[in-house]
């Protein structure tokens, strides 16, 4: 597996520019046997330093965002994941009642009228929490209930399996929405991202011009101050000499 390159991260190119914008260093040069402290600070320009206390500004707020947009998009797929649990749960409901009274009227018509239980199909429930629901809705119905109450409750059950089935719907479409949402905050971010490179290479052009200019100034031929007073010496000499003269 060929190794990928590390992308400098945004909080990496905040600190370098905080570098070149506020050094804690200053550069010191001799002219004339002269001592002056130059700070850096002193050659970047206010808008420089204005503009990079925006882009800090925008980048946490944009973080912020995206942490909220994550955490929404968390609960919502819990939610979508409840609401499967239960359209899955609704809909064995719906099924085992159907069975339920299939069986009562068989046994109805066979037994003239009269309602007869067979334990098999109630043994064959494969999960706990259909076993729940069923003695919730048929194993606490009197014997003598009517197939009219089955149909009843298979109706309501449709309907709910129906307004959840919408409601899911309703959570997916909100979650691509917020999906949307964070893959334009992450443009953003790139965005950002991208300003903040340009600011460090235009401070670094900058600092380097400023470098070269130090290195000019070094360059320049320095008279030191016993041969300035030196020279001023003689020129007095001279000078008095001829006013004898």
């Amino acid at each position: 597996m060929v190794a990928e390159r590390r992308t400098p991260s945004i909080e990496e190119d905040i600190d370098q520019l905080k570098f070149f914008a506020y050094p804690s260093q200053k550069v010191k040069i001799d002219i004339n046997d002269n001592e002056c402290m130059l700070s850096s600070a002193d050659i970047m320009s206010s808008d420089i330093l204005i503009r990079l206390s925006t882009l800090e500004t925008q980048l946490v707020h944009t973080h912020e965002k995206v942490k909220m947009r994550e955490h929404v998009i968390e609960q919502l797929e819990e939610e979508i994941q409840a609401k499967q649990r239960l359209i899955y749960e609704q809909g064995q409901l719906i099924h085992i009642l159907e069975s339920e009274n299939r069986i009562d009227d068989q046994a109805m018509l066979t037994n003239g009228g009269q309602r007869k239980r067979v334990p098999s199909d109630v043994d064959s429930i494969p999960s706990d929490s259909e076993i729940t629901v069923i003695e919730r809705y048929v194993t606490s119905s009197s014997p003598s209930q009517s197939t009219s109450n089955y149909s009843d409750q298979c109706d309501r059950l449709r309907e709910r399996l129906e307004q959840a089935l919408v409601e899911r719907e309703k959570l997916e479409l909100q979650n691509e929405q917020l999906l949307k949402q964070w893959e334009e905050a992450l443009e953003y971010v790139t965005t950002v991202q991208k300003q903040l490179q340009e600011e460090i290479r235009r401070n670094t052009d900058l600092k380097n011009a400023q470098m070269e200019m130090e290195k000019c100034r070094n360059d320049q031929i320095t008279i030191s101050r016993t041969t300035l007073n030196f020279i001023v010496l003689l020129a007095v000499f001279i000078a008095f000499y001829l006013y004898r003269i």
